[in-house]
């Protein structure tokens, strides 16, 4: 890693986000007793919890907004343009890759968790997304839809330039110079992709197809799909 200052960041906001879901999930497992024993639902939206969400948002935006200039062109160079499987050989840096798909995955994993919070909570969850308040504390819920988008993006990205991409024949073409420790590292990332119901079909397929192709080189079968 030649940008520390990065991976710090990264840290702080993974740290924030394991907090946030943490309270999440206290506040599911609260909503689970009261229904198991018929007690009405006394669930109420915090404004502490909100608020937290939207700092770690600002977080986010400001990890991305000061990654390396070469971290984000290797991105973008994985932009699939040219036809598929043009690319033969996996990156050198890719690693770096990983680490960034891994990032992005904490973050795709938190903002999922942001809005099972607010569908929790919030009646009126698709008309507070459609008209964004700056001054409401569910401002946080404004864009929501493409920080995830953004999210898988980079992860499918990342799975293209690390590990490898599919062919004119829809099958996933691994690059010939693949390490498997490539795969087993975006497992996770590629997992979330495949199964959120915000992806695009191209998107969750390409994930689909690597983690079959990931699994079978560690002899083991995929039964996530």
């Amino acid at each position: 890693m030649e940008n520390p200052d990065s991976v710090c960041r990264a840290g702080i906001v993974i740290s924030m986000i394991s907090k946030f879901c943490e309270s999440v999930k206290y506040l599911k497992e609260c909503m689970q007793f009261q229904a198991l024993n018929g007690y009405a639902s006394t669930t109420e939206p915090s404004y502490e919890l909100l608020e937290q969400a939207g700092s770690i948002m600002n977080h986010i935006d400001s990890w991305h907004a000061r990654l390396p200039r070469h971290w984000k062109a290797k991105l973008k160079d994985a932009t699939p343009g040219g036809l598929p499987g043009e690319r033969v050989s996996a990156s050198k840096d890719s690693w770096t890759t990983c680490f960034v798909a891994i990032i992005s995955a904490t973050h795709l994993f938190f903002y999922l968790q942001f809005l099972e919070y607010c569908e929790c909570v919030t009646p009126n969850l698709e008309a507070l997304k459609a008209l964004p308040d700056e001054n409401s504390v569910y401002y946080p819920l404004y864009g929501i839809g493409s920080r995830i988008q953004d999210s898988v993006n980079i992860i499918c990205l990342s799975v293209s330039y690390a590990l490898g991409s599919m062919n004119v024949h829809g099958d996933f073409e691994p690059f010939h110079d693949t390490k498997h420790g490539i795969g087993y590292n975006l497992l996770w990332p590629m997992s979330l992709v495949a199964n959120c119901q915000f992806s695009m079909t191209e998107q969750a397929r390409l994930c689909r197809r690597a983690l079959e192709y990931t699994w079978s080189t560690m002899g083991r079968v995929d039964n996530s799909s």
